[in-house]
């Protein structure tokens, strides 16, 4: 906070503990509820901002919070509108912003995007450069990457901190990782006490699973700012990935107490709770998951997907069933991902011809997708059909996915060892070792002793020849 919010907040909050009146500006009270929000406290910010509704019936900042709290909090776009068309300056550029964020939120991008483009012939000259610039981080923050990048495309201010800064949110988003980084470290560099350029730069980190790196810079953003939501949950992602469960577990919860109406903690702590082996305990909190999502949130589909694998694994099979079932019903649904859940379902219950049918209609339904066949190799694997994944994994390895899906080494490698394809097996983890630790290990250190380092994964091999030179396991192949 600054010094002159501070002295702002503790006049409001001094006059709201003694029961008296205060006179603020609109502007004022928005800040107070959004720093409410901030911090969790989100009856204190409706609070903040009916006192300012009420004091200032038709003013820009307060309707467009409580706008932005309808579609976010309560993800409600009529209630949204309604707010948004009491703001009395229809001209304003936060008013075209508000309707705009109610579409996009809506799923209603194209319409949005129009919408904009026409309101452009509204706005003034001197407000052109801006227009372009917020429109596109309206975008942005939606995760809509190629019109971020069509608004960004108008703008000349190319070395203005805010167009650069959307420069890397769009390598982002099309997985131009080091191309993000690249960017995010010379605005850094300008300005570091940005958190938004710290969390973005965990993010990018993260994606290319440089787990140490991005919790390192979620540390400097809590530095910055203790209660920040963004750098709560890409650390507590990045602890889970590297198996610290206890201190993952602490920052998904101080993300549930910032952000209650969110699902992502519960999402977080049920993926620690189900490779812990707890399914039931991880699927309360898939449940609590569901209920926070509405059926436009990205996470819904995730949420469904998972808790159909625990009850599949729980031998709920018609909790299972009902879960795929809301998944068709989704605007976002993958016909051909729930058949793969569907011929799991069956591999599960020991009914492998009718599993082959439905996993054959899943990659028809995908044109040949072959990440579709990589999730049938995973589930025919779990289900101990071994010499099924192998093959189809070998044929996927052998086409050329090697260099986009590295885990797919060991991946094999754990086939050829339960197989006893001791050859195979040593090329394989040649392949794995190759790629690094990070996604070969956590498929791999079950076949070696317990604190065998990684880099010496192949030298341990070669000196027992009876690793890999029969089968193993007494899985079904």
């Amino acid at each position: 906070m600054n010094n002159q919010f501070d002295d702002i907040l503790k006049r409001y909050e001094a006059a709201r503990s003694a029961g008296s009146s205060i006179y603020l500006e609109p502007d004022d009270l928005t800040d107070i509820a959004e720093y409410y929000h901030l911090h969790g406290r989100l009856t204190d910010a409706i609070e903040a901002i009916d006192l300012a509704i009420n004091m200032f019936p038709g003013a820009t900042q307060p309707l467009t919070f409580k706008a932005r709290v309808a579609i976010l909090v309560n993800r409600n776009a009529a209630e949204a509108m309604q707010w948004a068309e009491k703001i009395d300056d229809k001209t304003d550029l936060d008013y075209y912003y508000i309707v705009a964020e109610i579409m996009v939120a809506d799923q209603r991008i194209d319409e949005a995007n129009q919408y904009l483009k026409a309101k452009e012939n509204d706005v003034c000259d001197d407000d052109l450069e801006d227009y372009y610039l917020d429109v596109a981080t309206l975008f942005a923050d939606y995760s809509c990457t190629d019109i971020t990048e069509e608004w960004l495309k108008k703008s000349s201010l190319t070395t203005d901190p805010q167009y650069r800064e959307l420069q890397g949110r769009v390598a982002l988003g099309k997985g131009q990782f080091d191309l993000c980084e690249q960017i995010f470290d010379k605005l850094i560099d300008d300005n570091p006490y940005n958190t938004d350029y710290w969390n973005t730069m965990a993010l990018a980190q993260f994606q290319q699973g440089d787990t140490t790196a991005c919790i390192e810079s979620c540390d400097y953003a809590l530095a910055i700012d203790p209660v920040n939501a963004d750098a709560h949950i890409h650390k507590a992602n990045s602890l889970a990935i590297i198996g610290n469960y206890p201190e993952a577990i602490k920052f998904y919860k101080k993300l549930q107490a910032l952000q209650p109406y969110s699902e992502s903690p519960d999402m977080g702590i049920a993926s620690i709770l189900a490779a812990q082996n707890h399914p039931q305990e991880a699927l309360a909190h898939l449940k609590t998951a569901e209920k926070l999502a509405t059926s436009t949130s990205p996470n819904k589909l995730e949420i469904l997907r998972q808790q159909c694998i625990l009850n599949a694994q729980l031998g709920n099979r018609a909790e299972a069933l009902a879960c795929i079932r809301k998944m068709d019903e989704l605007p976002d649904r993958n016909t051909a991902e729930n058949n793969v859940l569907r011929g799991y379902l069956y591999l599960l219950e020991n009914q492998p011809e009718v599993a082959r049918v439905w996993f054959k209609r899943a990659v028809e339904a995908s044109n040949n997708d072959l990440r579709i066949q990589t999730l049938i190799a995973y589930s025919t694997y779990e289900c101990g059909y071994t010499q099924f994944a192998h093959d189809l994994f070998r044929e996927i390895m052998d086409g050329g996915l090697g260099k986009n899906m590295p885990e797919g080494w060991a991946f094999l490698a754990l086939c050829d060892a339960d197989l006893g394809l001791r050859s195979e097996f040593l090329a394989d983890l040649h392949q794995a070792v190759l790629q690094g630790p990070l996604r070969s290990k956590p498929m791999l250190e079950g076949i070696f002793p317990e604190g065998t380092p990684f880099e010496n994964y192949e030298e341990y091999a070669k000196e027992h020849p009876e690793l890999g030179a029969w089968p193993t396991s007494n899985r079904e192949s």
